[in-house]
């Protein structure tokens, strides 16, 4: 039986039910869950222009980057972290960060072993890249780097390629026999014009990224890259943009398939399953997602593994009803839970394995939230606070300030309300504006559960002045609400009217059926009637 074959009877065995415990038959190594995680993880990214470079040649440095990261996927005994999850891991640590992130930080911290990093340029009429590979794992270890000269673009990239091998076979591999070199397109041109479009995507530069797509498809129609990019732009426009990009999408994968393309498969695969999904389709989605984690077993890439089970969890939440008088609907939710849990405890698992800190983060927040939902709140704080101490260590204030709003949640469901009024106050100082609000309304709130109306007061009125400035229409509608009753609660009926009047303007701006019974309630008020709190 192939790999392919026994991830999906583990798959079909996971969604009657079983577990993950199933998975031990499966192309694993031992307990573990994924296939492949003993092997060498690179990292190609941080590509930049020479010093000299001129404007108009900026372009080669990304280009030079997206080759060889495709090419040595596809070629030697290691595993290539994706570098688009590099550029936006790079993006999190700098929203944290007060001075400049380096590449190979954020290359550590995705799980890498080794980074393959340099610069390019075009000068006297010849394409040079130089290369560096800095060994993250023996950091004391000098990099070890090569310079490239040719009068042709693919030249360069060939002997690129070819100095690539050579150092890291003498870093993380002695033996081993390269792929021979494939031309990445048609034409030069076609490499620019991707270039660029992977930079202006890269920027949420959409509409300077579809142009530029455009433009490589004329110099090649088959390069798959070109046409990925302006299929996900398309993705996110009109309906008939969507429809266009979802062709788009299907040609890519015919491509990928006829020419035996693996990483663009199961990519591809992954992204009809989103596709499908949101749709509805499920049983369509399943089966994209199932060849796309078969495809990642056969090559054993644990890296994409992992994304598969991700995947597969959304499915299951997905499937979860969405409402219902409990009974049997609660129970298929709960079903579904407990399914999309397993998946995410096999995700979490995997990035233990490739030892992907940074990918970790969200991994802890999407399995805690759903140990939540079951009312496990035990395994949910234990994976809260495993994630609060990890973002600590790694510097991640805005996601440790996740952390803590989440761990407040989590007390509140508990009715652990002075446990939740400290997870918001150790959040508050972490964070302004609109993430501010959040925690003074979660602060709030255990204030208010725990009789300190003045204290919820306060918190809710804070809320609502940053909730203005950042334009939060519904969260503002509820803090208004809030002090409208608290004013009330502490003796100024004055305020209370005041806050309900402009919650009334602001659920009739927002065309929300409240509308009436804030009036209601206003009138009451009026009346002089001390209604319960609607």
């Amino acid at each position: 039986m192939t790999k392919r074959m026994k991830s999906r009877l583990a798959l079909l065995w996971m969604s009657l039910g079983a577990g993950a415990a199933l998975f031990a038959d499966s192309p694993r190594h031992g307990a573990s869950a994924v296939y492949g995680s003993e092997r060498p993880r690179i990292a190609v990214v941080g590509f930049s222009p020479a010093p000299e470079t001129d404007a108009r040649d900026v372009w080669i440095a990304t280009a030079a980057e997206s080759a060889l990261e495709r090419g040595l996927q596809r070629a030697g005994p290691w595993v290539v972290v994706p570098t688009e999850r590099l550029v936006l891991g790079h993006r999190e640590l700098g929203e944290s960060s007060k001075s400049a992130v380096e590449w190979k930080s954020v290359a550590d911290l995705c799980g890498a072993e080794c980074l393959l990093i340099g610069t390019a340029t075009q000068r006297a009429g010849a394409f040079v890249i130089e290369l560096n590979l800095l060994d993250l794992k023996r950091p004391e270890l000098a990099p070890t780097g090569r310079v490239i000269e040719a009068p042709s673009l693919f030249g360069a990239l060939e002997a690129a390629y070819g100095a690539a091998g050579e150092l890291l076979r003498d870093r993380v591999a002695e033996s081993i026999a390269l792929s021979p070199f494939q031309t990445p397109a048609r034409s030069p041109s076609a490499l620019e014009y991707h270039a660029r479009a992977l930079s202006a995507f890269r920027a949420a530069d959409y509409a300077n990224c579809a142009y530029y797509a455009r433009q490589a498809i004329e110099y090649d129609a088959l390069f798959r890259p070109a046409g990925r990019l302006l299929a996900e732009v398309e993705l996110r426009g009109a309906p008939d943009a969507r429809a266009t990009g979802r062709l788009r999408l299907t040609r890519i994968g015919e491509l990928a398939k006829a020419a035996g393309d693996t990483f663009d498969t199961i990519e591809i695969q992954l992204r009809q399953a989103l596709i499908c999904r949101t749709a509805g389709a499920f049983d369509a989605a399943q089966i994209r997602i199932e060849t796309a984690l078969g495809t990642a077993y056969d090559a054993a890439d644990p890296i994409w593994q992992a994304t598969a089970f991700g995947h597969m969890a959304d499915l299951h939440l997905a499937q979860a009803p969405a409402s219902g008088d409990g009974g049997a609907n609660a129970a298929r939710v709960a079903q579904q839970f407990r399914r999309a849990a397993a998946w995410q405890q096999l995700a979490l698992e995997a990035s233990l394995e490739t030892n992907d800190r940074l990918g970790r983060v969200p991994l802890f927040h999407r399995l805690a939230m759903l140990h939540d939902r079951l009312g496990a709140y035990d395994d949910a704080n234990r994976l809260l606070s495993e994630c609060a101490e990890l973002t600590r260590r790694l510097g991640l204030t805005r996601s440790e300030a996740t952390t803590l709003l989440l761990t407040a949640q989590v007390f509140q469901h508990e009715k652990r309300w002075a446990d939740a009024e400290s997870a918001g106050r150790r959040c508050l100082p972490l964070v302004s504006g609109a993430d501010a609000a959040a925690a003074r309304v979660a602060i709030a709130m255990a204030c208010r559960e725990q009789g300190k109306r003045d204290d919820a007061l306060r918190e809710f009125e804070a809320a609502y002045e940053a909730l203005r400035i950042a334009e939060n229409l519904g969260d503002q509608l509820l803090c208004l609400r809030e002090i409208a009753v608290l004013r009330r609660d502490v003796g100024n009926p004055a305020g209370a009217a005041q806050a309900l009047r402009e919650a009334i303007d602001l659920a009739h701006a927002m065309k929300l059926p409240i509308e009436a019974t804030l009036k209601t309630q206003l009138d009451e008020w009026s009346a002089g009637s001390n209604p319960a709190r609607k």
